[in-house]
C-alpha cells in the first residue's frame, strides 16, 4: 500500500509542470481576449477624431494592432521556448518510464528467483528431515545377531524426534531432581546432553543449520517485510508441532542461540505455548511462552 501511495505522489509531482504550463497559456489567452474586449467594447482608448472629423488623431485599432504585433513578437518566442521545454520534459518522462519498466522487469525477475530458491530450500529441508535416523542401543540380554536393526529399531524422520523427546524427558527428570522448578535450564541440560554428549549434532546440527539458512535467506531477499513474513509463515507451516518443540530446545544451547532472532522476528513459536513431553513420560507440560518472550530479537 505504501509503495502504491509513493508512486501516486511521484506521478502527481510529475504532472505539476504540465499543469502549470497549461494554466499559464490559458491565463495569457484570457489576458489578450480581456484586453481586446475591454479596449474595443468597454475600453479606455477611444478613437479621437481631428477637429473637422476628417481623420483620427488617435486610432485605437491601429494602437491595438501595434500592441498585437508587439505581443505576438514577445509571445511567439515564449511559446517556442515552452514547446522546446515540453518536448525535453516529455522525452525525459519517456526515458524515465522506460528505465522504470526495465527496473520493474529486473526486480520481478529477481523476486521470482528468490521465491523459487525459497521453495528449493524448503524441499531440501524436507530431505534432511527424512535423512534423520536413530537406532536405540542393543538390549544387553540379546546379542547383535538376534536383534532386528533393519527397520523395527530404527526411527526415521519425524519418528526420530519422538524418540529424542523421550530421551529429553529422561534427562529432564534427572536434572529436575537436582534443581526443581528451573525448567529452562533443565530442558537445556537435557537437550545439550543429547546434542553434544550423545553426539547427535550430526543430525540436529545439519537440520537446524539448514533451517536457519532458510530464514536468513528470506530476511536478505528482495521481498518487503510483509512478504518476508508471509514466506516465513509458509516455511513455519512445514514444521510439525514436534519439530517446533526441538526448535525451542535448540535455541536454548549455545550452538543455536543465533536462531532466537528469527524465532522472535517471524514469530515461529507463537503456537507453542507449552513444551509437552510424550504421554508415557508422565511429566506435566512446561509453560515456555514467557521464556520465548524474554528472548531478544
Amino acid at each position: 500500500m505504501n509503495i502504491k501511495n509513493n508512486e501516486k505522489q511521484r506521478d502527481e509531482k510529475k504532472s505539476t509542470p504540465i499543469f502549470s504550463f497549461i494554466i499559464i497559456l490559458i491565463l495569457i489567452v484570457i489576458l489578450v481576449l480581456g484586453l481586446y474586449f475591454f479596449h474595443f467594447h468597454e475600453g479606455f482608448a477611444k478613437d479621437i477624431p481631428n477637429r473637422d472629423y476628417s481623420g483620427l488623431i488617435k486610432d485605437s485599432h491601429a494602437i491595438f494592432g501595434q500592441f498585437g504585433d508587439f505581443f505576438g513578437g514577445v509571445l511567439n518566442p515564449i511559446l517556442t521556448a515552452v514547446n522546446i521545454l515540453l518536448l525535453v520534459y516529455f522525452n525525459k518522462e519517456i526515458l524515465d518510464l522506460t528505465i522504470k519498466q526495465q527496473e520493474n522487469t529486473e526486480n520481478n525477475h529477481y523476486l521470482s528467483e528468490d521465491k523459487e530458491q525459497i521453495f528449493k530450500l524448503i524441499e531440501n529441508h524436507r530431505h534432511i528431515l527424512l535423512s534423520i535416523k536413530v537406532s536405540p542401543p542393543l538390549q544387553k540380554d540379546k546379542d547383535e545377531d538376534e536383534t532386528d536393526r533393519n527397520g523395527n529399531l530404527t526411527h526415521r524422520g519425524i519418528d526420530a524426534f519422538w524418540y529424542f523427546r523421550a530421551m529429553i524427558a529422561t534427562g529432564y527428570t534427572i536434572h529436575n531432581k537436582k534443581n526443581p522448578n528451573d525448567y529452562e535450564n533443565n530442558l537445556k541440560e537435557a537437550y545439550d546432553y543429547i546434542y553434544n554428549t550423545k553426539q547427535q549434532k550430526q543430525y540436529f546440527g545439519h537440520y537446524f543449520r539448514n533451517l536457519f539458512h532458510v530464514f536468513k535467506f528470506i530476511e536478505s531477499s528482495r521481498f518487503n517485510k510483509d512478504e518476508q513474513k508471509e514466506y516465513a509463515e509458509i516455511v513455519r507451516a512445514q514444521l510439525s508441532y514436534l519439530e517446533l518443540h526441538f526448535l525451542f530446545l535448540n535455541c536454548l544451547i549455545d550452538e543455536g542461540s543465533e536462531f532466537k532472532r528469527y524465532v522472535k522476528k517471524f514469530e515461529l513459536l507463537k503456537e507453542l505455548q507449552e513444551f509437552e513431553f510424550n504421554i508415557n513420560s508422565k511429566i506435566d507440560p512446561i509453560k515456555i511462552d514467557q521464556i520465548v518472550e524474554n528472548w531478544k530479537e
